[in-house]
């Protein structure tokens, strides 16, 4: 059986997709959004082996850190990979995944 804690948090940005198709032109423009994360990681015993809060805290600061990195041109996919490629390599040998949604609605599914 395998098992994996999971945590969520959302965080506060502005990106735009200079590339959007023809029909979303106004994506091209920058935009809010909350993006709303669930990450899964996997955990190989029952007894907090990652305490979740902890998790929570690391993972707010490292994606900050990205959102700022990318220069607003970003999307729920680059983000999902970025935190999964994080995950497996801080913590090896474990499965990931991220959930990164654009206010609740719409977003991408990133898995190990």
């Amino acid at each position: 059986m395998r098992k994996f804690i999971t945590v969520r948090y959302r965080i506060p940005g502005f990106h735009q997709w200079p590339d959007a198709p023809r029909g979303q032109e106004y994506l091209r423009n920058l935009h809010r959004h909350e993006f709303h994360f669930t990450i899964f990681l996997e955990v190989f015993h029952e007894d907090r082996e990652v305490e979740f809060i902890q998790l929570k805290e690391e993972l707010v600061d490292y994606t900050r850190r990205t959102m700022a990195e990318f220069d607003n041109s970003y999307s729920c996919e680059m983000l999902g990979d970025a935190i999964v490629r994080y995950l497996t390599h801080v913590y090896e040998g474990r499965s990931a995944a991220a959930w990164v949604e654009e206010d609740g609605e719409n977003g991408a599914f990133v898995t190990t």
